[in-house]
């Protein structure tokens, strides 16, 4: 209520000696003044940006020597090595492969065989064959890193499994429709 009251007596001085106000002209230097305190005050709240964009960047390269160290050191066990470590060409092909045998392996799954525990437990046992497979090769790998020959049967290893389960769901395929075929 104070400060109502004194802000009150404030306006009313002010529109009552508004003349006196106008009269003079500012300083010459007046304006110089007020440019430097305005300037001042903006350089405070401004001054936050250089911190956040060294945020930033700490942000980034702790995300990236994360990164790097779960790529290197977590994602693949000590033993092996995998073909995506051989170089960025053969990444892009793994991990092709990679997703269209596990959306295949899938497809298979709940398309033809969801009920049937037992022949999913047999797709099981012959993709952990493939497993075994390619660890054997992954091993060979880490032995030998620049051995082709290893390189190659790791591709043709991707290549056969993807193929196999393509004929799996191939021959599914062509069963429903014998079946659709008969029961007509």
């Amino acid at each position: 209520m104070k400060n109502n009251n004194i802000q009150e007596k404030l306006d009313d001085f002010v529109k009552k000696n508004k003349n006196k106000f106008d009269c003079e002209e500012p300083q010459l230097e007046h304006e110089k003044r007020f440019m430097f305190k305005l300037n001042e005050r903006f350089k405070k709240i401004i001054s936050i940006i250089p911190h956040l964009i060294k945020v930033a960047i700490i942000t980034i390269v702790i995300f990236i020597i994360s990164f790097i160290i779960w790529d290197n050191f977590i994602d693949h066990p000590s033993d092996q090595k995998s073909l995506s470590q051989v170089s960025w060409k053969y990444r892009k092909l793994e991990y092709s492969y990679k997703y269209q045998i596990h959306k295949l392996e899938k497809k298979i799954i709940k398309t033809y065989i969801k009920d049937d525990k037992q022949t999913q437990k047999d797709l099981k046992i012959i993709m952990n064959n493939f497993d075994i497979s390619y660890d054997y090769l992954a091993r060979r790998l880490k032995k030998n890193p620049h051995d082709k020959f290893i390189v190659h049967s790791m591709v043709l290893f991707y290549q056969l499994k993807y193929e196999a389960l393509k004929k799996i769901d191939e021959d599914y395929k062509k069963d429903i429709k014998y079946e659709k075929l008969t029961q007509k």
